[in-house]
């Protein structure tokens, strides 16, 4: 049994647990864990699961959009504005601390940490705070806690697309992940 869970038996059905976002099925060595809801039943094998079909991952774990959605929307112009108006607290806010990001600038491949991302940032001209730049959030795509947005925005003199992954955390959302295109620079 994974640590950390806490759960009661239910004779001859096996053991029910809760937990906030279940797996769908996974099936380990001689267990079946099987989720069709927040709650899950771990059965033996060879007995089959109680209920029909799976369940959607939005199902299981149900997150409500218009909610999430701003709460998404309003990490990544955290995270914009801090880059762009040079406010590192608010990539700090926006950004995991362990969070990558990849991509080529300028034809360079680089690979930062957030720590090295906001210190490479230090010595770019930055916007005044509230002076107007373009950027579009073209998708925000959701799944549970997890969030995949695609953003152009023009910065740093040029114009990107971002792919920012998301997961949502003690209550909060924060990127994870980021890669990269650089259009004006590009070889392509």
């Amino acid at each position: 049994m994974a640590s950390g869970l806490i759960g009661n038996e239910v004779p001859r059905k096996g053991l029910r647990v809760r937990v906030p976002c279940p797996p769908l099925v996974v099936v380990r060595r001689n267990l079946r864990v099987f989720a069709p809801s927040r709650e899950i039943l771990i059965l033996p094998n060879r007995q089959p699961p109680e209920v029909g079909p799976l369940a959607t991952q939005q199902e299981a774990c149900p997150m409500n959009r218009d909610i999430e959605q701003p709460a998404i929307e309003a990490v990544v112009k955290d995270y914009l504005d801090g880059m762009i108006y040079g406010q590192p607290n608010l990539l700090e806010t926006a950004m995991h601390p362990l969070c990558m990001q990849a991509g080529h600038f300028n034809g360079v491949y680089e690979f930062f940490n957030r720590d090295e991302f906001i210190d490479s940032l230090a010595e770019v001209e930055k916007l005044a705070p509230g002076a107007h730049y373009n950027f579009k959030i073209v998708s925000v795509d959701m799944t549970g806690d997890v969030a995949v947005v695609k953003v152009k925005d023009d910065c740093l003199g040029t114009s990107f697309t971002d792919y920012l992954t998301l997961i949502k955390h003690d209550g909060r959302w924060q990127i994870v992940m980021k890669a990269f295109f650089d259009h004006a620079n590009s070889t392509d």
